[in-house]
């Protein structure tokens, strides 16, 4: 039986042969916000233009630069949730600015020359991963950060994602997890109340994959998806496996991206998409043999794009199936 045609994602080409380094991209509204190695950030946008008559060409430009945003390389970008703030982490730590002033609006403590960090939107929680510590923060009602607990490990933390109100890190040799404890309020003086945030020992998982860096995102499912080799298993919130089913690639994935319907992997000289809801089945794999360029998660972040990200007629039965048409 032919294999049936499937494709859940249009590519589109942001930048190609960009002469300077790209270390991290975030999609804010239709704009792509990239970080650069030298601490700038570019945002570009989609530009249409009449090719003939009737007939239109986008392209992506570079409407903006903005120099010295950072210390040195841009590590990791995220927008928040109601687009009105911007999330960087470079070697001086990790900084809350408001779009698209880009001013500066809180600082988090103790975070510099961090690796990763993950935020909880609803909770407004951000935890970051400085070699072997992890550090929370609590952004309060002024928009400041709050410092509150202080987690140690016996290996350096690559990357981290929350599942629920616990903790998933991924180290060079294995997967972990924490469990906050709960706040204690404790008098320290009379009559002065004090909350603590108590700090409690990581929990092993399971060894990490053989010669791969750990690899992880989380589902809007609140599940997490890791890697382990070229296998993706599904994680809950208390860190045991989710699902009896996984997501096997071609090969191990460099990074990964989830949406309601689908998952993305950037592989080394490749990008695949697979089906969340139709696991196993063979229709519901989309390879894209893309050349990988200036960085890994160009790809990957552009497809995210409401411009660029659309769900073909086949696709959309596949989705209307499992009672979601959202990308």
């Amino acid at each position: 039986m032919a294999k049936t045609a499937f494709e859940a994602f249009e590519p589109s080409v942001v930048v190609d042969e960009f002469a300077r380094k790209i270390d991290s991209l975030c999609v804010w509204n239709k704009t792509v916000i990239a970080g650069l190695s030298d601490g700038s950030l570019l945002f570009f946008d989609e530009q249409s233009a009449e090719s003939s008559p009737g007939t239109n060409i986008s392209t992506w430009q570079v409407t903006r630069v903005q120099k010295n945003f950072g210390k040195r390389n841009i590590l990791q970008l995220q927008t928040l949730e109601n687009q009105q703030y911007l999330l960087s982490l470079s070697d001086d730590g990790v900084h809350l600015h408001s779009l698209p002033d880009l001013q500066l609006t809180a600082a988090a403590s103790r975070t510099a020359r961090a690796s990763a960090f993950s935020w909880d939107d609803g909770r407004r929680l951000l935890v970051t991963a400085i070699k072997r510590k992890v550090v929370s923060h609590q952004l309060d009602s002024t928009n400041s950060f709050l410092e509150m607990t202080e987690y140690n490990f016996p290996e350096p933390v690559i990357t981290l994602s929350w599942a629920g109100s616990n903790i998933i890190f991924g180290t060079a040799k294995s997967y972990w997890l924490i469990v906050p404890a709960a706040s204690q309020s404790v008098e320290v003086l009379p009559g002065q109340v004090m909350t603590i945030y108590p700090a409690v020992q990581p929990q092993l998982l399971f060894a990490a994959g053989a010669g791969s860096a750990p690899v992880m995102t989380r589902l809007p499912s609140g599940e997490v998806l890791i890697i382990k080799d070229a296998v993706s298993y599904f994680l809950g919130p208390d860190g045991k496996p989710s699902r009896k089913t996984t997501i096997t690639w071609s090969q191990p994935p460099l990074a990964l991206m989830a949406t309601k319907l689908y998952v993305v992997a950037v592989l080394p000289a490749a990008v695949e998409v697979k089906s969340v809801s139709r696991l196993g089945a063979a229709a519901a794999e989309q390879a894209s043999r893309l050349y990988v360029y200036c960085t890994l998660h160009l790809c990957l972040h552009a497809c995210n794009l409401a411009s660029v990200c659309s769900i073909c007629p086949r696709a959309q039965a596949a989705a209307s199936s499992s009672g979601s048409e959202e990308c």
